[in-house]
């Protein structure tokens, strides 16, 4: 949010008449290398490397590690008790979210405005849909099946248009 609002104050000090310009282009490098190093932070968090917490900011340092244990406790129990690895399908979901995240920062940076159709494709993922009932599918003990695992990794439309509902709610 903090972002958000220093944006907004730098473009509306660009168009003040008597803005002082070195202050102005200080101010953009600096908003600029902060956008840069939190899309680094997301690509960091997207590829699940545990040892790319050091780089992380302290805010995130939490948030990473607790996904993280979360997720690999989760695909460690489902192993135990069904005997199928499914790290690969919760570690995918996360990186998507991840990438989704940051296509919007991104838009957002560039003041770039997606077609409707762009927009519904990331922003089903965005909302976070696919990752809840990825997990809500692991957890439910119920059979885990060769096609069930072959539709969550491709993302079957049982994921995407539940997904698709808060999305277009939320806007």
């Amino acid at each position: 949010m903090l972002m958000l609002e220093a944006h907004w104050y730098i473009e509306a000090y660009n168009k003040k008449k008597d803005a002082n310009h070195f202050l102005l282009q200080l101010a953009k490098m600096n908003f600029n290398m902060v956008q840069s190093i939190l899309q680094r932070d997301l690509k960091d968090m997207s590829r699940w490397d545990v040892n790319a917490v050091k780089d992380l900011p302290e805010c995130m340092k939490l948030c990473f590690l607790a996904i993280y244990n979360t997720v690999n406790e989760i695909a460690y129990d489902t192993l135990v008790e069904h005997g199928k690895y499914i790290l690969p399908y919760l570690t995918k979901s996360w990186a998507d979210l991840c990438k989704a995240f940051l296509q919007e920062a991104k838009w957002s940076h560039k003041k770039s405005i997606p077609s409707f159709d762009e927009y519904i494709e990331n922003g089903w993922r965005s909302v976070s849909g696919a990752v809840i009932l990825m997990h809500a599918y692991f957890m439910l003990d119920q059979g885990i099946t060769k096609e069930a695992l072959d539709s969550l990794i491709n993302y079957h439309e049982l994921l995407k248009w539940p997904s698709v509902i808060p999305r277009r709610c939320n806007d």
